[in-house]
Order: structure tokens, then sequence, then C-alpha cells
């Protein structure tokens, strides 16, 4: 941004690492800081949803049904709709005016078992909320990095159909929370080349340049905040 436009960016940085939407609201709530500088900021990023759904998968979902687990991620998702417009209400409470660039969740683990449609169709319906309620909140805008994370190296169709037969092979058509729990608890190795082998969970610097360029071409094309006079 500096580069192109020829300003100075000052960023300050409230994320917490496993915070959930009414985590997040609850600090704003809780600590002035975080409301001076949304009041003062020209611009707002944000990640949020990837732990909300992560604590319903954790408890429902890898050892559910199918049509049990769809039904109650789809609960789920109703009270998370519900969370995010409250934390997205409190912003807009203290700044009315900045763009908020909401970036998407992605499946860590969908190099290990890139056949449990289960994971891979809560992450859609997730994004889908997230898309749908900032809506109501604009000027808000969708940055897409899930597909992109999700799928690390394995960006064709070709590269996804060979980790599809792996996992055939090895009949590992469904997840259980156990097999999760390994892969997220090993270390120094992980499939995808953009998640981070600390935690199997986080993207890498790799990962983060990754999301990082998403969102700059979202920012570049709506750059209102560039040019407003207030």
């Amino acid at each position: 941004l500096e580069h192109h436009y020829g300003n100075k960016v000052e960023t300050v940085n409230y994320g917490v690492s496993g915070d959930r939407s009414e985590q997040i609201h609850k600090r704003i709530n809780q600590q002035p800081q975080i409301r001076k500088d949304l009041r003062a900021a020209d611009v707002i990023t944000m990640t949020v949803g990837g732990n909300d759904l992560m604590q319903n998968l954790e408890k429902v979902v890898l050892e559910s049904s199918t049509k049990k687990a769809n039904h109650q991620i789809d609960q789920a998702g109703v009270t998370y709709h519900q969370k995010l417009a409250s934390l997205l209400q409190a912003i807009r409470k203290q700044n009315h005016h900045a763009p908020i660039f909401v970036i998407s969740i992605y499946d860590p683990v969908y190099t290990y078992f890139p056949t449990t449609k289960i994971i891979t169709n809560s992450m859609t319906k997730w994004d889908r909320i997230t898309k749908s309620t900032i809506q109501s909140f604009g000027p808000a805008y969708f940055v897409d990095i899930n597909h992109t994370m999700s799928y690390g190296q394995y960006n064709t169709k070709a590269k996804r159909a060979k980790l599809v037969h792996a996992a055939q092979k090895s009949n590992s058509s469904m997840a259980s929370q156990k097999q999760v729990e390994q892969i997220v608890s090993h270390r120094d190795h992980n499939l995808n080349k953009y998640i981070s082998t600390a935690d199997n969970f986080h993207p890498n610097h790799r990962g983060y340049e990754q999301m990082t360029n998403h969102l700059y071409r979202v920012m570049r094309d709506h750059d209102e905040f560039e040019y407003e006079n207030r």
C-alpha cells in the first residue's frame, strides 16, 4: 500500500490465537485501547469464525453421522451468525466509515482428509454465513483464501485427485477426532506447504504471504479509503 499509494501505513494487531467471535467481542468491550484504535482506523481487517467452527467440529462432527453432523453444524451456524453480527455491530459502534476486510477460513487438514466432505462442506457453509453477514455492516468485503490455503501446493485437479486416491487407498474417508488430534500434535512436518509445522493449524510464513496477496488484491479493488476526506 505504501509503494502503490505513496502513503504511510501504521498497523495495530489485536489478534489472539484461539479466540472465537464472542471472545473478540468481549475484548472490545473490556479494553478501551482497542476501542480507541478502532475509532482512529482507516481500515479494519479481521480473521474470524475458524475457532467458532472448530469448536463445533470437535464436539459433534468428527464422531457423528453425516446427517446428524450437518444438522448440528447448521444449528451452530445460526448461533455463529448472531455472534458475528453482534461483533460487527460493536465495531461499527466505534467506527462507521472504515471498510472492514474479513478473511475467510480454510481447512487445515484437507490434505490429510480430502474425501471427508463434512469438514469441507462445513467450511463452505461457514464462509457463506460470514460473507452474507458482513453485507449488513458495510463497507465490508470478503477475502476468500479457502481454496488457496486448504489445497496448498495441490492446486490442480490432477494433484488433488492423487490425494483423493491415496486417501481412498488407505481407507481414510472419514476423519476421527483422534486422527485429527494426532496430525495437529505432530511437529516438523505437514503435507500442506502453507501450514505451520509448529501447530499444523495456523499458516506458516508462506501461508501468511498468500493471505496477504489475497487481501491486497481485494483492497486494491475497494480502495475508496485512500481517497476519503473526513
